[in-house]
């Protein structure tokens, strides 16, 4: 969400987008001057949303980029963002803020974490777009719809 003086809010998770949308907006109230989303990982860097939400808050009378929560904005890198934006005027603002503790270790295993269950998402990913591949098959040669072996 982009808001004039407050800034811009972020969100990046599908199924609670919508919640997420509505408490940034809750949080910038009149101040709202634009909102973006995008359903993909943290750690990619194909996200639209991210990046119009970028361009958004360095070009227009935004000060503020609201996001609900750090890992939201980037897996990975967060700091180095907040470094660029503060060098237009902008701040970023995490609603919550769980990586505000500054303790290393934790930040870490937070980080570890993270990229063993993105790499998992995608292995399954990557393993149901194989069965999805061999039940067409089946299907073709068959003529019959493959049941998933459900009797």
């Amino acid at each position: 969400l982009l808001s004039r003086g407050l800034g811009d809010v972020y969100k990046r998770q599908e199924g609670d987008l919508d919640r997420q949308e509505q408490r940034l907006k809750d949080h910038a109230g009149d101040r709202l001057a634009g909102s973006f989303r995008d359903v993909a990982s943290g750690l990619s860097d194909r996200r639209p949303g991210l990046r119009s939400a970028l361009t958004a808050v360095t070009r227009g009378p935004a000060t503020t980029l609201v996001v609900t929560h750090r890992d939201r904005l980037a897996r990975f890198g967060t700091r180095v963002i907040e470094h660029q934006l503060s060098l237009v005027g902008v701040s970023v603002v995490y609603l919550d803020d769980g990586d505000a503790t500054g303790d290393l270790q934790a930040e870490m295993v937070a980080d570890l974490v993270a990229i063993v269950t993105s790499f998992a998402g995608r292995l399954y990913g990557q393993r149901s777009a194989k069965a999805a591949q061999l039940r067409q098959g089946v299907t073709a040669v068959t003529g019959e719809p493959d049941d998933g072996g459900v009797q």
